[in-house]
């Protein structure tokens, strides 16, 4: 048997909350992997619908254990999608981590492609992809195998996060985790950790995963960024308290970023007039 046939050494993480309208179309996208993964474990997230997202989740994770086994967490509470995919890292068994949240897919090479990079570069502890906004009737692209990769410097990450949560893929024995405290920008703060760690991160070209909203808050509101902002925010505190940057480092990156913000809530009004 080749290694394309085999499933593919990794855990697939969802966290779910609310996500009844979407979690069919999540899970579709990992039954349609050319290489299908060695598990995935779901984590409901205490969703307060009366058990709708339960149900949904069940019946999806039903279909889906035709292909690989499901693992179904459910919390006790909600806690934020950083304390569910915490736990679900905790429980995982492969050497590898996806990430994909379920109001999100994947190309159907998404697994096939990636985890070939990976175990072609074992040195590399994080590495995303392209991806993209679509809508529900446009065609996927074409993608290549990536051969190639470019390396993401700690400090370029200051100013911008290359990183979709779709796209990454992890090693497990990876100590660090998401900040639990942190419901915003809680994925950008534990890749920041990552690389000021010293830890290898790369970016492939290759378009793999797909979002279906816009990227800072599907109702384009005000306090929707601010919320995100204010996550930004905190990862930098967390970097100057950890001892990553020096405070002008830290007050460049700050000032950077709420210069941004600012651009998007321009954006967003003049969008929205």
């Amino acid at each position: 048997m080749s290694s394309s046939t085999q499933p593919a050494p990794v855990s697939v993480i969802v966290p779910c909350f609310r996500c009844a309208d979407t979690i069919d179309r999540a899970l579709a996208s990992v039954a349609a992997q050319t290489r299908p993964p060695a598990e995935v474990v779901l984590v409901e997230d205490a969703s307060d619908d009366a058990g709708v997202t339960t149900q949904a989740i069940e019946r999806a994770a039903a279909t889906l254990r035709s292909v690989c086994p499901v693992v179904v967490l459910q919390q006790a509470h909600n806690a934020g999608p950083a304390a569910a995919r915490n736990r679900a890292w905790d429980s995982a068994t492969q050497p590898y981590l996806a990430f994909l949240d379920a109001d999100d897919a994947w190309h159907p090479r998404k697994l096939e492609y990636h985890t070939a990079w990976m175990l072609a570069h074992p040195e590399v502890t994080l590495s995303g992809h392209a991806s993209r906004i679509v809508g529900p009737d446009e065609p996927l692209d074409r993608p290549e195998m990536p051969s190639g990769g470019s390396r993401v410097a700690a400090r370029s990450m200051l100013w911008s996060n290359p990183f979709s949560t779709r796209s990454v893929m992890v090693k497990r024995e990876l100590p660090l985790r998401f900040p639990p405290h942190m419901r915003r920008a809680e994925d950008y703060s534990l890749w920041l950790s990552i690389v000021f760690a010293g830890h290898a991160a790369y970016r492939l070209p290759s378009v793999l995963a797909y979002s279906f909203k816009p990227s800072f808050g599907a109702g384009g509101l005000t306090r929707d960024l601010w919320s995100m902002e204010r996550g930004e925010l905190a990862a930098y505190a967390m970097l100057r308290q950890a001892g990553h940057i020096d405070p002008v480092t830290a007050l460049a990156a700050r000032t950077w970023s709420l210069i941004r913000f600012v651009r998007r809530v321009v954006l967003t009004h003049l969008h929205r007039t």
